[in-house]
């Protein structure tokens, strides 16, 4: 008998996408193949967003109301709207829970996107017979005080704690990479960390590697792309940096930016360091494999943690990698080999490394052809596979 699953995730997906929800929407397809029985708990689409993810109808799907947030605006008490609204979301995803399985004697595992206030409706819940698994996919407490300038310290602490609670009252603890579970060693009991398991992103692998190559943007420069959101933390401004010493050595290459975010300061620092006529920022895309085929480099220089999503599709699709010479890409790239690793944050070196990948036929040769083999092991069937196995097990 297939086990029922209930995911929480303190976001509007479907109607929002990001790593994570990228992530659930692999496994729900996946996961409904086999049969499972798939409920999704989710916030409110506010916006009335169209659905950018498409979610099979035998998933049900259990919607709680909070606050919008445009009411927070930009008020000095803006972390404390956030901690509020969080207690909103906890509180109602377990008084819905509950109640839908009031009368059930067998209670379905739960499995929830971040610790914190998205696991503490699971924590509440843990009392009326239920058991949560914890997806750890960042640094959470780093991430909820990234916007605070009133207290931040106080409210780091804060957050700590509560991610803290939530992490060791929790069955198992699935880290994204082992930069992620290393990072949780620093601070949660040992009790807990032995519950840690690393469980990577996935990649269609074949969807990828097999992605005809299409001049889809009328292009005539080398591409070097870059898939991320469109924030500080994902590399951007050291990307924009580099552009002025590789194009004064080449001038026929483009920087193609896809991913959603806002658009205007990052326009704005290429204008400034006068290199704007050598961007290409696109938006939000769907077609990321089309697009890594008609690149000549893929840029992959985020500062989050986990085996990045980015690095691995574009090791599949058989594009060279140059990355940051950290722990998130220490995982996947072996330096020379499958890609480049380059100094943390050093635009020239960055942009040194790009030049030498451009100028050696010899060498792009050889990232294309050993970034498949490395990551053919990520893909989803795999993936998916291991987090049966981890379910069982609970």
């Amino acid at each position: 008998m297939k086990k029922e699953l209930i995911f929480i995730i303190d976001s509007s997906f479907p109607y929002y996408s990001g790593g994570r929800e990228t992530w659930l929407s692999k496994l729900f397809e996946y996961l409904i193949k086999k049969d499972y029985t798939l409920v999704l708990v989710n916030k409110i689409n506010y916006f009335q967003r169209k659905p950018f993810f498409n979610l099979n109808q035998r998933i049900k799907i259990i919607t709680v109301p909070t606050l919008p947030k445009f009411l927070k605006g930009s008020w000095p008490f803006a972390t404390l709207f956030i901690v509020i609204n969080n207690y909103i979301f906890s509180i109602l995803t377990s008084l819905k829970i509950k109640k839908e399985y009031k009368y059930s004697k067998i209670k379905p595992l739960i499995v929830t996107l971040n610790p914190g206030f998205c696991s503490y409706g699971a924590l509440l819940l843990k009392k009326f017979g239920f058991k949560y698994l914890c997806c750890v996919r960042g640094r959470y407490a780093h991430e909820m005080v990234k916007n605070c300038f009133w207290f931040k310290k106080k409210w780091f602490k804060f957050f700590r704690r509560v991610e803290i609670k939530t992490l060791q009252n929790s069955e198992k603890i699935i880290a994204n990479g082992f930069d992620t579970k290393e990072n949780l060693k620093s601070y949660v009991a040992e009790k807990a960390y032995t519950k840690i398991e690393v469980l990577p992103n996935g990649v269609e692998f074949r969807k990828y590697n097999k992605s005809k190559v299409t001049n889809l943007l009328n292009v005539k420069e080398d591409i070097v792309l870059s898939v991320a959101t469109l924030r500080d933390i994902k590399g951007i401004p050291e990307i924009i940096r580099c552009i002025p010493f590789v194009v004064g050595e080449n001038e026929a290459t483009k920087f193609v930016f896809a991913g959603k975010g806002k658009q205007k300061p990052y326009i704005e620092h290429a204008r400034m360091l006068n290199v704007l006529k050598y961007t290409l920022f696109l938006g939000q895309r769907k077609d990321i494999p089309n697009l890594l085929k008609q690149s000549k480099i893929s840029l992959c220089v985020s500062g989050g943690s986990g085996i990045s999503h980015s690095a691995i599709e574009a090791l599949a699709a058989g594009v060279p990698v140059v990355a940051w010479d950290s722990p998130v890409y220490r995982q996947i790239i072996e330096n020379g080999k499958n890609g480049i690793l380059v100094k943390e944050n050093d635009s020239k070196e960055l942009a040194r490394k790009i030049l030498m990948v451009l100028r050696d036929n010899k060498l792009q040769s050889k990232l294309r052809i050993n970034g498949p083999k490395s990551v053919e092991k990520y893909d989803w069937k795999n993936v998916v596979k291991q987090f049966i196995t981890q379910i069982d097990t609970i």
